[in-house]
């Protein structure tokens, strides 16, 4: 920072000079805030409980498909109007003779980068997301909300929420009252489909990189209010994680502070 305009009398700063100092101080934190705060956006794990997951009648989940594991489930359940909903999302090896997916107990899963067809579509991962919305006990349906699946092609960690993709996973309703699905962020469709509402900013999906992908599935009212939200991140390849902002972001969120503390303690001595 230059300072050849503040204005000095013998060595000894003046108020204009601090007020100066004081003001590029208070920008340096405002900056610093709103870098912080960009971080914000990031989707971080979030449920009620995590753990199996089965439908209203107590079956079994198996997200659309055949044998799928249903044991490490993120569940959010929301009560609206008399109406149960609940939201559940989860990664899964992709086939039987894929690497298995452990996770943390807390929404984090890990998986092993690569891809699931060498011979054949390669942008396939090793792994995928599987989502579960079911409405009972009332007299309401899937038709009376709005659901939003939120995904991440972006292996950088920290996505913000705007940039990953998005589509309205009630498309994949099994009756009036359950949508259900798993898929690949290898599947063309998520790239950039009319089916969706969003395609990622991040493109395209490389299966073989490690990285941190986020997902968030969310319920809506027919007012568009937001009611829950069920989320969890993949790690792929064990890579480090980080939810706190970007040291960069620290390291200006100290510099304005010491800046802020440089003045006040020049005021005190020029009282």
């Amino acid at each position: 920072m230059v300072l050849a305009s503040t204005p000095c009398t013998g060595g000894i700063m003046t108020n204009s000079g601090i007020r100066y100092l004081a003001g590029s101080a208070l920008a340096l934190v405002l900056s610093a805030g709103a870098a912080v705060t960009a971080q914000a956006a990031a989707i971080t794990p979030q449920f009620d409980t995590f753990g199996e997951l089965n439908d209203s009648t107590g079956d079994n989940v198996e997200f659309g498909g055949d044998g799928i594991p249903n044991d490490a489930v993120s569940i959010t359940r929301i009560e609206n109007n008399g109406n149960n909903i609940t939201l559940g999302l989860t990664a899964t090896p992709r086939g039987s003779t894929a690497p298995p997916v452990t996770n943390d107990g807390a929404g984090t899963f890990f998986a092993d980068p690569g891809s699931s067809e060498p011979t054949g579509d390669q942008n396939r991962s090793l792994w995928n997301f599987s989502f579960f919305s079911e409405v009972y006990g009332g007299n309401g349906s899937l038709a009376d909300y709005s659901f939003d699946l939120l995904y991440d092609f972006d292996p950088a960690g920290g996505t913000d929420e705007g940039e990953h993709g998005l589509f309205n996973a009630g498309a994949f309703a099994a009756s009036t009252s359950v949508a259900q699905g798993s898929q690949n962020l290898g599947f063309d469709y998520l790239s950039g489909d009319p089916f969706l509402d969003r395609a990622p900013s991040f493109t395209p999906f490389d299966p073989t990189v490690a990285g941190l992908y986020t997902f968030s599935l969310r319920a809506f009212d027919m007012n568009s209010a937001l009611l829950g939200e069920s989320a969890i991140r993949v790690n792929v390849g064990n890579v480090a994680m980080n939810d706190v902002p970007e040291p960069s972001s620290l390291a200006l969120l100290g510099l304005g502070l010491f800046g802020v503390g440089f003045v006040a303690m020049s005021r005190r001595r020029h009282r």
